[in-house]
């Protein structure tokens, strides 16, 4: 596997096979394979000529030690370069059992009957590497081939139970510790997918609020204005609602879709929203608010401002508003300022969802806020307030409580206060 950064990755999983934590585990015993060898190799070509008596071959050692070596860098070699494979840890076990042969020859007799003899280590090593790098129980018969050339080659062959039992113990170890990754890739694999339902489950019911916002910003406020008689019935105003209501509708199937991954300029979007608020005459003060936001962000501020000026079209009792945006401290702010009837928060009824869902909401999926202050016979101020540098998700909902705010009975309405000197007598029309 080739590296990132300044290094490289020299262990590398069998490509495209096993679970998560087979590969990973993979990894780590090639590390291992290549250590004991390197380390042994080392420790033998030391050792060896040290322990030499007359009565053993120089040349048959010279060879031996030799081999054990360059075998020993191939091995090392091979496995950063290609990882660890079956047919190398054969080879491994071939070359071990192939110096396990001429073991008499390169060995003081001494030692062996003394079970000091440096082969040993060279047989353990080979049964390690075989027990952890091919899943159990295949590397069983690698150990015996080894364990059993051992035996059948030297004339007392002290610690051979002690690589029986270091086979069959590595063996059930590496049962255990693959058993658990494949458990821990089950639970993860869960766990993974809960998210994914959950993130589902959570954009469809997102979905579904904003659809349910839309059908209130839309029909049913046609809908009241019709049943109230505000407008006549062939009013050209209404006429073009209505319009404008269907395409809402026509466009429903595409509402889940995100917006474009691009900026908008947000004076723009709301300069288009006060146009349409007809026949509200609404100005419109832009001040450094040139910037762009996120297309998400423009166009849930644009909705909560929209609905803002229909609650002032509708309740009001007056015909001009203004439009305020600034950008500076780090966020947007939009004001849409009435000099109407005003209204008392408290008189509006939980079932309504224009200020709770249409503006709250809105902004809190976005990690903004807002804020009505009104005082009845004055006017009203909705203030929205938009953080640019990735707030989003730790504002407050709506339901929140936060200080300075007034509640409904029954319910609380954050950032909804009245301005001082504000009475407890309800305006007519409450949003």
């Amino acid at each position: 596997m080739r590296g990132t950064g300044a290094g490289r990755c020299w262990i590398r999983p069998l490509r495209g096979t096993g679970s998560p934590s087979d590969r990973a585990l993979h990894r780590l015993v090639g590390w291992y394979a290549v250590g004991f060898r390197l380390w042994i190799a080392v420790a033998v070509v030391v050792a060896a000529p040290l322990a030499a008596t007359a009565a053993v071959s120089g040349a048959w050692l010279a060879a031996a030690l030799v081999t054990l070596s360059a075998w020993s860098v191939f091995f090392a070699v091979r496995v950063g370069r290609r990882g660890v494979t079956g047919p190398l840890v054969l080879a491994d076990a071939a070359v071990i059992v192939a110096l396990i042969v001429v073991h008499h020859l390169v060995v003081p007799a001494a030692l062996i009957s003394a079970g000091t003899t440096w082969m040993l280590p060279l047989a353990s090593t080979a049964i390690y590497i075989s027990q952890l790098c091919i899943p159990p129980p295949a590397g069983l018969p690698v150990a015996a081939v080894v364990i059993a050339a051992y035996v059948t080659t030297v004339a007392h062959p002290a610690g051979a139970l002690y690589l029986v039992f270091q086979a069959l113990a590595t063996a059930a170890l590496m049962v255990l510790v693959r058993r658990g990754g494949r458990n821990a890739d089950a639970a993860i694999g869960r766990q993974l997918q809960l998210e994914q339902d959950l993130k589902v489950e959570a954009a469809r019911r997102a979905d579904q609020r904003e659809q349910d916002r839309r059908l209130h910003d839309t029909i049913l406020s046609t809908l009241t204005m019709v049943a109230s008689g505000a407008l006549d019935m062939s009013s050209p105003v209404l006429a073009a609602q209505a319009d404008r209501d269907l395409q809402v509708l026509h466009s429903w199937p595409t509402l889940p879709e995100p917006g474009p991954p691009g900026a908008l300029a947000l004076p723009d979007r709301l300069a288009a929203v006060a146009a349409e608020a007809a026949p509200l005459r609404v100005a419109t003060s832009f001040f450094s608010a040139t910037k762009t936001v996120p297309a998400t962000a423009a166009d849930r501020i644009a909705d909560c401002a929209a609905e803002a000026l229909r609650n002032v079209a509708r309740h009001a009792g007056t015909g001009t508003a203004e439009l305020r945006v600034s950008d500076g401290n780090g966020q947007v702010v939009v004001e849409i300022i009435d000099q109407g009837r005003g209204f008392d928060a408290r008189s509006v009824p939980r079932s309504r969802r224009g200020i709770s869902e249409s503006i709250h909401g809105r902004m809190a999926e976005i990690g903004g806020t807002a804020e009505i202050s009104a005082i009845p016979g004055v006017g009203t101020t909705v203030t929205l307030r938009w953080p640019r540098e990735g707030t989003a998700g730790t504002q407050r909902r709506p339901s929140e409580g936060t200080a300075g705010t007034q509640q409904w009975p029954g319910q609380s309405t954050a950032g909804i206060q009245h301005r001082p000197g504000s009475g407890p007598a309800a305006a007519p029309g409450p949003r």
